[in-house]
């Protein structure tokens, strides 16, 4: 079976980088796992729908980690709000094979059945994420603990 790699989205809002970034949580997944990360700064809906799908297409598996600010049930990409239904309609089927993880404050604050409607039209195999605010030094530990979990399933 081929190892799963990690297509890393990154964006926050108003266009620049946050002063905090994910990336710490890669290059520790990296010096744990040795898997394949690919970084990407994204500014718009668009480029992460795009990025996403030429994903699914080129590897049959992996891990889609998206970076960015959130509330409940959205994500923010620059000046974007983009739902988690909308995207789940834009990946339609895309994503068989791919665990999501959402680091962003409150984006699965969500019923089970809107979680369930999303898994269900992406046909992804798991989504994570969280339910609350939480603050980035605070979660590193616990995001590389579950995808070292997931890079080994």
């Amino acid at each position: 079976m081929k190892s799963k790699n990690i297509l890393f989205l990154e964006c926050s809002t108003l266009y620049r980088r946050s002063k905090f970034s994910s990336a710490p949580v890669m290059d520790r997944i990296v010096e744990v796992t040795s898997c394949c990360v690919d970084y990407n700064w994204i500014k718009t809906s668009r480029e992460m729908f795009e990025k996403i799908k030429r994903e699914a297409r080129t590897r049959k598996q992996g891990i889609v980690y998206i970076s960015c600010h959130g509330s409940p049930g959205v994500i923010y990409l620059g000046l974007e709000t983009v739902s988690l239904k909308k995207l789940a309609m834009r990946l339609k089927k895309a994503l068989k094979g791919f665990d999501i993880f959402f680091s962003s404050c409150e984006t699965l604050r969500l019923s089970s059945r809107e979680i369930y409607f999303f898994l269900k039209k992406t046909d992804a195999d798991s989504v994570c994420g969280y339910k609350n605010e939480f603050e980035i030094p605070d979660s590193l530990y616990d995001e590389v603990k579950l995808l070292t979990h997931l890079l080994k399933e």
